[in-house]
């Protein structure tokens, strides 16, 4: 049995980047027949296991929340509408607090275009850098209209000077992205963006002008989004009254459909995870206590879940692949997950104290 490389992972900060993360291989190992793993030798058995934990590590264990799937939908019928509009483009925006998937979910709607786009354009080829269907750009600390579209043309690959105006660039950046045939740009960390004097009048014409001269869909995500300056005013709103919106939250535990909705998050996981001996539904038992962990946080539900399961690959036993709450209370928190952790122990703690 032939076993791929297990592939390091890097930041999409670059076209080579994106490509990479487009056309890489996104299913789960196959999990081998407990005979099949025991005829490896020891580098297939290191290289089968280095696939396994990577996958869990990459940014491929995808939660497939109704967030989500709201988002793939909205980009989808944005896309039709805006194939032969070109003055009522519409949008899609992603917000939510930190750890709430955000940049996951704008991945999948990067991974769902590009697959269409693959089956609609099967001769062309983005390896090559001419066609460039998707642009990723994330939008560097204290961002102006200026710092927006270098990094635009960075990644494009496009050469300017440090005193060139935004005047003379912007419209250098819609020729590149026109020629590449460029159909979805996604602008991540959004909330980057100045959003004060005016710098913010500036980013939004730049934002209006790149919407209005690419024939592409666009989609921002960021932190709390609507109440960032740049997405505020009258001068926004032909921005923000053409997008479809979609907010991430850490999801409730207090009604049984809260429960129901939240055991089908685990289960979702469940069903990727490249283990032996941990059937879906393993997790359905731990739900509350998952959610008391995590505060329905799932950045961090993934964290935990993954965490253990790289745990048990370290035993390099199948017949142990099975994640157990002692093995979720072992994972290491973020840190506001650990506050809202300590919260949850001490309320707790004082309903022991006030039933007792």
């Amino acid at each position: 049995m032939v076993l791929a490389e297990a592939t390091p992972t890097e930041p999409i900060l670059t076209l080579d980047a994106l490509t990479a993360f487009l056309t890489r291989d996104k299913t789960p190992p196959p999990v081998l027949g407990p005979t099949e793993f025991e005829r490896l030798d020891t580098r297939s058995r290191i290289k089968y296991n280095e696939a396994r934990a990577n996958f869990m590590t990459s940014g491929e264990l995808v939660a497939r929340t109704s967030e989500v799937q709201s988002c793939s939908h909205y980009i989808q019928k944005a896309r039709k509408w805006n194939q032969a509009n070109v003055s009522d483009r519409s949008s899609l925006t992603v917000s939510g607090a930190g750890v709430t998937g955000k940049s996951t979910a704008l991945k999948v709607t990067m991974d769902e275009v590009f697959k269409d786009l693959q089956s609609k354009y099967p001769d062309l080829e983005v390896e090559d850098g001419e066609w460039i269907p998707i642009a990723y750009i994330e939008v560097p600390s204290h961002a102006n209209a200026w710092r927006l579209l270098r990094r635009i043309a960075d990644f494009l690959t496009l050469t300017y000077t440090e005193r060139e105006p935004t005047a003379s660039l912007l419209p250098r950046v819609v020729r590149a992205m026109r020629g590449a045939h460029t159909e979805y740009v996604v602008i991540d960390e959004a909330h980057l963006l100045t959003g004060s004097n005016r710098g913010h009048s500036e980013t939004v014409e730049v934002m209006r002008e790149l919407q209005r001269s690419i024939v592409a869909t666009f989609a921002f995500g960021g932190v709390h989004l609507p109440s960032t300056a740049w997405m505020t005013g009258d001068t926004s709103s032909q921005l923000t009254d053409r997008t479809f919106y979609v907010e991430l939250v850490r999801y409730p535990y207090r009604t049984s459909l809260d429960q129901a909705i939240w055991r089908g998050v685990i289960e979702s996981i469940e069903e990727q995870l490249p283990l032996y001996s941990h059937p879906v539904g393993t997790l359905e038992a731990l739900d509350e206590h998952l959610h008391f962990l995590t505060s329905g946080s799932i950045s961090s539900l993934k964290r935990v879940i993954g965490g253990a399961a790289l745990d048990l690959l370290d035993r390099e036993d199948p017949s142990r692949e099975t994640i157990t709450e002692q093995l979720l209370d072992e994972q290491p928190l973020d840190m506001t997950s650990e506050k809202l952790l300590a919260i949850n122990k001490a309320a707790r703690a004082r309903a022991t104290r006030k039933a007792g």
